[in-house]
């Protein structure tokens, strides 16, 4: 039987544990304004933060605050795309902190949904249709 000489370096890759992308969905790294309050009983707290990525099933968020895990929890997310192309949408989900540090905290999502966020964002006029007049309207 013969041997293969095997460098140090090379002993410890093969030592080391392969890192495995433990996670079931595919996370996608976004920056979106968030807001978010505190659920149920106990303190309530609440603050503003960023979404630092997205899955299916949950998110991480950027914050100033650490969250004890297992608090129930609401953000607000402030969504990228207008509906009809001019009124803002948010995001809001709740769920549950499985992760926290003094960076952010982690959530996993029981339930979400899409709302509007207030007026339709106006798109200004061309200056040559200010003085035209809408056909069937009176002036």
């Amino acid at each position: 039987m013969s041997t293969i000489p095997v460098s140090e370096s090379q002993l410890q890759v093969l030592l080391d544990p392969i890192l495995i992308e433990r996670r079931a969905k595919v996370r996608f790294p976004l920056e979106l304004g968030v807001r978010y309050r505190t659920l149920g009983r106990g303190a309530h707290l609440a603050g503003v933060g960023s979404v630092v990525n997205m899955s299916r099933g949950g998110i991480l968020v950027a914050s100033q605050q650490e969250i004890d895990v297992g608090t129930r929890i609401e953000l607000n997310i402030e969504w990228p795309s207008l509906l009809d192309g001019r009124v803002p949408l948010r995001f809001v989900t709740v769920g549950k902190v499985v992760r926290s540090d003094a960076s952010g905290f982690a959530v996993m999502l029981a339930q979400y949904q899409f709302r509007t966020a207030g007026r339709p964002v106006t798109q200004s006029m061309p200056r040559a249709a200010e003085g035209a007049k809408a056909p069937g309207l009176k002036h």
